[in-house]
């Protein structure tokens, strides 16, 4: 399915865990509002099929899995600065 995105596009996914919760999401880019929005309902189509009987434990896995991504992600200097620079404001 990843074939059907686009050339020029592309689909990250985004955790952003707070102390009793978490949002997850997509972030969806490219050179033009069609290839966009193709890459979008590709995207959104994958989620539904991937997320079609899930258990608890396989989700309570993939939030794991994702919590050290995010974390090991922040290890390097780069990754640092990566992350929190996004975040400050000049």
């Amino acid at each position: 399915m990843v074939q059907a995105i686009p050339e020029g596009t592309s689909v990250q996914s985004l955790y952003l865990p707070y102390s009793d919760a978490g949002l997850f999401g997509l972030v969806v880019s490219g050179r033009t509002v069609e290839g966009v929005k193709e890459a979008g309902k590709v995207a959104v189509e994958v989620l539904k099929k991937s997320t079609k009987g899930l258990t608890e434990d396989e989700l309570k896995i993939a939030l794991a899995k994702a919590k050290l991504g995010a974390a090991s992600a922040v290890e390097s200097r780069e990754g640092l600065i990566r992350d929190l620079g996004a975040k400050v404001m000049f």
